[in-house]
């Protein structure tokens, strides 16, 4: 009598060529996780997998439970991240929690950033716990970042952005919701960071022209604002963009009260996207209000 021998996957092709690069980057975390209890040799795989990797996306929402003990499996032993995301579900709260019993905290980060010193893109956005702590690490452990999102970081003020003036590599820099980094610390990371190309201020209520013209004399390369909301900022500042920043392609100013179409027209004849998200403009009564016209 033939007996039927099943060969996995995982026995027939190579990890690190196939596997590693073309199957399990296609995978759900969830998914990895659950391979992992399949037998022993699906562990190992997943295993070197984890440690192997270049990039850790940890999405996290409010059905998926993720402990520190997962945390500590999905990075323990990775020394090669280039990329390391936390998506947070509930971004539009910045009070939320990555999970409910699990805490990302300044220490760590810190664990990452000791094994992994060629990360280049670090996104914590939504990561309420941390503290300049992290900044400080940051700055110390990981000197070639370029990318760095703190959105909604409210613990990390102007001693955190000092650190992060000095991550002088930097080129895309996401501060968003972060209300305690002021505006003099501001213009110090942009006096530091002079090769930016993308910047996230929104919501940064301390914000007024000063920060703006600073950014238009010192990012020559910047293609990218964000200054929703920063209420201070007026048409002055606009007109500063519009006539040193040549490389500007996208500016956010949704929320910029005293901002209006006598300023924004100089950038859009250039063809710069004003307040173009992923979607089209959701609310044309949004530009009616913009135009400094009577209708």
């Amino acid at each position: 009598m033939n007996r039927q021998i099943h060969t996995s996957f995982i026995e027939v092709l190579p990890w690190e060529d196939v596997i590693f690069k073309r199957i399990f980057p296609l995978l759900p975390l969830t998914t990895q996780f659950l391979l992992r209890r399949v037998d022993h040799q699906y562990y190992n795989c997943i295993t070197e997998y984890f440690k192997k990797s270049l990039t850790c996306n940890i999405v996290i929402n409010r059905k998926l439970m993720f402990s520190e003990t997962a945390f500590h499996v999905l990075i323990d032993g990775a020394t090669n991240l280039r990329t390391f995301k936390v998506h947070d579900s509930a971004k539009q709260n910045c009070n939320s929690q990555i999970t409910k019993g699990f805490q990302l905290t300044d220490s760590l980060i810190e664990g990452i950033l000791k094994t992994n010193a060629n990360l280049h893109t670090l996104d914590l956005s939504n990561c309420i716990n941390l503290t300049n702590s992290t900044a400080r690490n940051v700055s110390k452990l990981c000197s070639h970042i370029q990318h760095l999102a703190i959105t909604n970081c409210l613990n990390i003020d102007r001693e955190g952005a000092s650190y992060i003036s000095q991550m002088t590599n930097m080129k895309h820099l996401y501060l968003n919701g972060c209300h305690h980094i002021d505006e003099n610390s501001i213009v110090q990371i942009v006096k530091s960071c002079s090769s930016l190309l993308d910047i996230g201020l929104a919501r940064l209520h301390s914000i007024t022209d000063e920060a703006l013209t600073e950014i238009a004399h010192g990012c020559l390369h910047l293609l990218s604002l964000n200054i929703a909301q920063c209420y201070k900022v007026t048409d002055k500042a606009i007109l500063k963009l519009a006539e040193y920043a040549k490389t500007l392609r996208s500016l956010q100013v949704r929320g910029c009260r005293d901002v209006t179409e006598t300023s924004l027209h100089r950038l859009r004849l250039r063809n710069v996207k004003i307040d173009v998200s992923n979607k089209e403009f959701e609310d044309h009564s949004y530009l009616i209000k913009r135009l400094n016209v009577q209708i």
